[in-house]
C-alpha cells in the first residue's frame, strides 16, 4: 500500500526543516537527528517499494538496448537522446526481460537517490586542516534523507530517467580524481555520458597535468563503448536520428520547449527558460543569450578554479556541480547532483567563523530549497504570470525560473567566497569551536 499524500508531505517538511535548522546552527540532540534521518529514509523506502512500476523513460532505454543487440538503429522510434557511448548501459540491461528490468531500474534509482549524500561525503575526499568541511555521520544521514525524500528524487522515481547513472559515475570519477586513479576516473566519465549535459562541465576538473591519463582512458573507453553498441557503418545514421530526436523534443510546443506554448516545462532548470521568462520572446535572441552566458560562466568557472592559488578538490567539485545544473538543459529530477555543493556548503557553514559562514549557509539552504521545490505550487502561478501586469511579470521573471536563479546565485557566491578565502591576503579563518557544533552530543565538529 502506498503511503498517503499527507504522510509524504509530513516526512518531506520534517526533513527539510530539520536540515535548515541544522544548517543555521541550531543545537539538535543527536538522537533526534538519527531519528529524523531514519524515519524519513524509511518513508522514502516505503514510497519506492509501493509506488506503481510505470514504464516511464526506462522502457525507451530498454528498447534502445534491445535494438543494439538486433543491430538496428537504437535511436529510431525510441526518442532516446543519449550519446552512443551511453548505449552500453541500455544494451547490458536489455538482457533482462522487461518486467524484471523495470523493477531493477526502480531499485537502482532508489539506492542512488538514498545514498547520494553518503557517496558525496566520500567523493569530496580529504579536507585541508585549515578549511574543514566534513560533516559528522549523523548529519550526513540527515542530509541523505532530505535528498532522498525531495521532490527531485521522487520525480526521478516516477519518470525512471537515467540521470542517476550519471550521478553515480561522476561521484566515482571525483573519488578517483582525489585518490590519483586517473584511468578509473576516465572510464567512469565515459560511463557517465548517459546525461551528457551533466557530464561535460565536470570535465573542467580534469585540466591538470596529471589528468592526461584520465583523458586517454575517457576517449578510449568512449570509443570502445560506441563501437560495441553501434557498428561503425551504422554510426552516421544513428547520430542523425539522435540529433533529430533532440531537435524534435526542443521544438516549439514540445516536451522541452521553454516557452508558454509547452505545458510540460514547469520543472525546467535552464538558462534559456529563465531568459525567456525575463520577457525575451525571440527564440534566436534566447538561444544567443543562453550560449553567451553558458560560455562566459564556463570560462569564469575554469579560471577561478585554476588560477593561483588554485581551489582545492572539494570546493572545486561543488562549484562545477552548480555550473553543470545551468549547462544547457536540465529538469528538476536531475538535481540530485546538487548533493555535492549541498554537503560541502553545509559543512563549511558550520566550520567557518565570521561573515563567510553565512555565505555557505545561505548557499546550502538555497540548494536544499531547489531540491524540494513544489511543482504543484509553481503550476498555480502560471495562469497569473500569463495575465501580465506588474505582478504577473514579477511572478514570471522571478518565481517560475527560481530554481535557475537560486543555483546561479549559489554558484557566484560560492566562487567569490572561495576566492576570498584562497587569497594570500586573506588570513585563514579558525574553525568553529566544538561548542558551536549543531549536534549537541558531538564532542567535536567532526564527530557525532
Amino acid at each position: 500500500m502506498e503511503p498517503f499524500a499527507g504522510f509524504l508531505a509530513i516526512a518531506q517538511w520534517l526533513s527539510f526543516l530539520t536540515c535548515i535548522a541544522y544548517i543555521f546552527g541550531a543545537r539538535i540532540p543527536l538522537p533526534v537527528v538519527w531519528t529524523v534521518a531514519g524515519l524519513v529514509l524509511a518513508a522514502f523506502a516505503w514510497t519506492a517499494v509501493t509506488m506503481i512500476v510505470l514504464p516511464g523513460d526506462a522502457i525507451l532505454f530498454w528498447k534502445a538496448g534491445d535494438a543494439v543487440w538486433k543491430r538496428a538503429n537504437p535511436y529510431h522510434g525510441t526518442f532516446v537522446l543519449n550519446p552512443p557511448p551511453s548505449l552500453i548501459w541500455y544494451a547490458a540491461l536489455a538482457l533482462i526481460p522487461q518486467g524484471p528490468y523495470l523493477v531493477l531500474w526502480r531499485l537502482l534509482c532508489t539506492i542512488s537517490f538514498g545514498g547520494a549524500a553518503f557517496a558525496v561525503q566520500g567523493a569530496l575526499g580529504r579536507e585541508p586542516k585549515d578549511r574543514p568541511w566534513g560533516l559528522p555521520s549523523a548529519a550526513v544521514a540527515l542530509f541523505a534523507s532530505a535528498v532522498a525524500i525531495s521532490v527531485s528524487s521522487r520525480l526521478g522515481l516516477l519518470v525512471l530517467n537515467s540521470t542517476f547513472l550519471t550521478t553515480v559515475c561522476i561521484l566515482g570519477a571525483l573519488a578517483c580524481r582525489d585518490r590519483a586513479r586517473p584511468v578509473a576516473a576516465g572510464i567512469l566519465l565515459a560511463l557517465a555520458s548517459v546525461k551528457i549535459t551533466t557530464l561535460l562541465p565536470f570535465l573542467l576538473l580534469f585540466f591538470r597535468p596529471q589528468d592526461r591519463k584520465t583523458w586517454i582512458a575517457l576517449i578510449a573507453a568512449g570509443l570502445l563503448f560506441t563501437v560495441v553498441a553501434v557498428p561503425p557503418s551504422g554510426l552516421p545514421a544513428a547520430l542523425r536520428t539522435c540529433l533529430a530526436n533532440i531537435s524534435e523534443e526542443n521544438s516549439q510546443g514540445q516536451m522541452s520547449d521553454y516557452s508558454f506554448e509547452s505545458d510540460t516545462n514547469t520543472d525546467l532548470v535552464s538558462l534559456n527558460y529563465a531568459i525567456y521568462h525575463l520577457g525575451i520572446r525571440d527564440r534566436g535572441w534566447v538561444r544567443i543569450a543562453q550560449l553567451l552566458l553558458t560560455v562566459a560562466l564556463g570560462i569564469w568557472v575554469t579560471r577561478q578554479i585554476y588560477r593561483s592559488p588554485s581551489i582545492s578538490h572539494a570546493p572545486a567539485c561543488a562549484i562545477v556541480a552548480c555550473y553543470s545544473v545551468l549547462f544547457l538543459y536540465h529538469r528538476l529530477y536531475d538535481m540530485t547532483i546538487l548533493a555535492i555543493p549541498l554537503i560541502y556548503c553545509a559543512g563549511r557553514g558550520l566550520q567557518e567563523s565570521g561573515p563567510f559562514r553565512w555565505a555557505y549557509r545561505l548557499c546550502a539552504a538555497g540548494l536544499l530549497w531547489v531540491l524540494h521545490l513544489r511543482l504543484n505550487v509553481l503550476e498555480r502561478f502560471i495562469p497569473r504570470a500569463k495575465e501580465g501586469g506588474f505582478a504577473g511579470r514579477l511572478i514570471e521573471a522571478v518565481l517560475l525560473p527560481q530554481a535557475t536563479w537560486i543555483v546561479l546565485a549559489a554558484l557566484i557566491v560560492l566562487i567569490v567566497t572561495e576566492r576570498r578565502l584562497a587569497s594570500p591576503a586573506a588570513s585563514p579563518l579558525p574553525a568553529a569551536p566544538p561548542g558551536d557544533a549543531p549536534i549537541s552530543d558531538a564532542t567535536s565538529p567532526r564527530r557525532a
